[in-house]
């Protein structure tokens, strides 16, 4: 049933699907801790609005993920664009067996370097863009890198 098919999903997206939960409710809370000390919905109607968009968001990744419906992409990590003062990742572009793939990275990944495997888990509707003769991508689910130790 549903609770076999929510084990096989990769532990990276059960953890995208919980954060994504976490802060619906976060948010919830939030709505209820604002409303209750203002009393004034203009002030508390934010916070309720994207506690259920993000609680929207994790059902929609978690029915994606049951029903098998993303795409896993494996590659070498070959090259990191960095960005600002602090050296934050930017972009990166994974070299596959195919293609060389462009990642625009949403947020921190751990144990990201060059030549780390990348796997990235990403919707079969996810639009993918020709750009310098290479593959780019925007949006993704999930985006998990494991140094040459981990694998």
């Amino acid at each position: 049933g549903v609770k076999e098919k929510y084990r096989n999903i990769p532990e990276v997206l059960k953890r995208e699907i919980r954060f994504r939960f976490a802060c619906g409710m976060v948010f919830g809370v939030l709505f209820l801790i604002i409303q209750l000390h203002y009393k004034e919905v203009s002030f508390s109607f934010p916070c309720l609005l994207l506690g259920f968009m993000t609680l929207i968001s994790g059902c929609r990744l978690l029915c994606c993920c049951v029903k098998g419906d993303y795409l896993c992409i494996r590659g070498i990590c070959g090259q990191l664009e960095t960005a600002g003062i602090r050296k934050r990742v930017k972009r990166i572009c994974v070299d596959t067996e195919s293609k060389r793939v462009k990642i625009s990275v949403h947020r921190k990944i751990g144990n990201l370097a060059r030549g780390n495997q990348v796997t990235l888990y990403l919707s079969k509707k996810t639009p993918v863009y020709e750009w310098d003769g290479n593959c780019m991508v925007c949006g993704y689910y999930a985006l998990e890198a494991q140094s040459e130790e981990e694998i």
